[in-house]
């Protein structure tokens, strides 16, 4: 019996080494340049929170945009200089200049609220939605900066006399970052309670946006003279400065990617009669690569989810991560704001003509989606278009005084 029991306890243990091994699938190999979401907890949780998508300035959503390119509604007469946002339960604001505040709308168009200050707002910046749904904006020459509740009611605001800037932005840790002109510039830190931290004097910057880098360490933002300023927010002082410009620079502003990388669009020598290019930098400001173009008046560069680079004057320009040439694409006219990247890597973008102006989805190998030359004319602004949810843009055309919701 027990020689039995031996053998069938031999033959199970033969069996059991025998068995055919499982392993797992191995992982899909992502594409050089891929650009991994980046966590960012003090930021709202949808799909346009802040001015350009995110605080690197890429342009892009982590939500699918249209695929028709019909208007659904138009909320008329608002004159709404700053951004579209879009919070967590689909509401959306924007900053008006003609009722002078803060607007915010449900997402079929119907007017919710509206918290007014006390200057008619010349240049507002595009609010910022925070994790807990508080509505940060500006509204130049108004002095103070505010925070709002969901509700519409005032958390607090605070006397900095901010500048005319297009968008603000925050940290992971909810420090907001803006800036401030007391008959000098600053870069100004503020904390979620309203307490001012830091500030940083330079009259070369050009108060526009900041970015910020992808572990909220290093803010970058372009000047009049200089191309791009990295500024050690840790140390609270300049890390490097890259570039020059010669002349008023436009709307461009650095952008960075996941892995730290800097892109901004500058001359490499001061009073150089070389043309200017796009250079890529990596987080020290040493060039990585650059690529010429014809002079720094372009909108905000962006990024896709796989590296590629976009940019553009008459001609929309694709370059891969390692700055080489993918595609051209002629426009009808000139680009009237930075493009916005949905989800599927499709570009949604403005352009603007003498005779016509439009709005175009065309996907990443330049296949046009839809175009829409049905809308009143836009202007000269640099504002974003905003995702939304449920595959919906929106598009404001202050020129016109209105904000389309497309889908």
């Amino acid at each position: 019996m027990k020689k039995i029991l031996l053998l069938l306890l031999v033959i199970i243990l033969y069996n059991y080494g025998c068995k055919e091994k499982t392993t797992n699938p191995p992982e899909e190999q992502k594409p050089i340049g891929y650009q991994e979401d980046i966590p960012w907890p003090s930021l709202a949780n949808s799909p346009w929170p802040i001015f350009h998508g995110d605080p690197q300035n890429t342009g892009r959503s982590k939500y699918p945009g249209p695929t028709s390119g019909i208007v659904q509604y138009v909320i008329e007469n608002k004159d709404a200089y700053s951004g579209v946002v879009v919070g967590e339960d689909s509401s959306f604001f924007f900053v008006s200049r003609k009722d002078s505040g803060l607007f915010c709308y449900d997402q079929n168009g119907n007017y919710k609220w509206n918290y007014k200050v006390e200057y008619r707002p010349s240049i507002p910046s595009t609010p910022l939605i925070a994790n807990d749904g508080t509505i940060y904006f500006t509204a130049n020459p108004d002095p103070y900066f505010y925070a709002i509740k969901r509700d519409g009611t005032l958390k607090w605001k605070k006397k900095i006399y901010p500048m005319s800037q297009r968008g603000i932005n925050i940290g992971k840790d909810g420090t907001i970052y803006l800036f401030t002109y007391t008959g000098k510039t600053f870069l100004t830190a503020i904390s979620p309670q309203g307490d001012s931290l830091w500030s940083i004097m330079n009259n070369d910057f050009f108060a526009d946006i900041t970015i910020l880098s992808s572990d909220s360490k290093t803010i970058f933002t372009n000047g009049f003279k200089r191309g791009c300023y990295a500024i050690d927010i840790e140390r609270q002082q300049i890390k490097w400065i890259f570039g020059y410009q010669n002349y008023f620079s436009g709307h461009c502003n650095p952008l960075t990617d996941f892995e730290g990388n800097v892109y901004v669009i500058t001359n490499y020598e001061e009073n150089s009669n070389e043309t200017y290019s796009l250079f890529s930098l990596n987080k020290y400001g040493q060039i990585r690569w650059k690529y010429k173009i014809f002079n720094n008046n372009y909108e905000n560069i962006s990024i896709d989810k796989y590296g590629n680079i976009y940019f553009a004057l008459d001609t929309l320009q694709s370059l891969d991560i390692n700055g080489n040439l993918r595609w051209k694409y002629a426009l009808k006219g000139y680009l009237a704001a930075p493009i916005t990247i949905d989800r599927n890597n499709n570009l949604f973008f403005l352009i603007n003509s003498i005779n016509q102006s439009g709005v175009i989805a065309l996907a990443n190998d330049k296949k046009i989606i839809w175009e829409n030359y049905n809308i009143s004319n836009f202007d000269y602004g640099g504002i974003p278009l905003a995702i939304g949810y449920n595959n919906s843009l929106y598009i404001n055309s202050y020129n016109k005084q209105k904000i389309y919701f497309i889908r």
